[in-house]
């Protein structure tokens, strides 16, 4: 099964600024500039309906970006003003085999597989699929995939 880890999740309070900011210190620039609708408790602090922006940034090297940045923009209020983990991003062939993995540990599995449609900025529209989890020292795991 092909398993590999694609970037590292930062959740910000003002993303211009960071955006300026990893741009500033680490010539980095804006792949990806979105919002997306949770469809689950896919991310921790988050419920169905929070909506979050989500920004990814690279050094010139399009198809590789190490950083996404994430703001919250609309929240449900008993996750509002709590912390947000940095969220490890993940993708593999068979969500059912890493889910199956991670109950093995007796990791906490934060949500089970669901399947959403994000829209890109250009209109064209992505069918995505994720679940999310916990490793035993409490890091956050965030696994994607595209649909057919």
């Amino acid at each position: 099964m092909a398993c590999q880890y694609l970037r590292t999740s930062i959740f910000v309070d003002d993303i211009d600024y960071a955006i300026k900011w990893y741009g500033d210190i680490f010539d980095m620039t804006s792949q990806l500039d979105t919002t997306m609708v949770l469809p689950s408790s896919l991310l921790p602090n988050g419920k169905e309906g929070d909506v979050l922006r989500l920004v990814t940034l690279a050094n010139n090297q399009r198809g590789h970006e190490p950083l996404a940045l994430l703001q919250w923009m609309k929240q449900g209020s008993d996750t509002q003003g709590k912390p947000s983990p940095v969220v490890h991003l993940v993708q593999a062939d068979d969500a059912a085999l890493i889910l199956e993995r991670v109950r093995k540990t007796g990791s906490q599995i934060q949500s089970e597989y669901v399947q959403w449609d994000a829209q890109l900025p250009d209109g064209s529209v992505l069918q995505m699929g994720g679940c999310s989890f916990w490793d035993m020292n409490n890091h956050f795991f965030g696994y994607s995939n595209r649909r057919s």
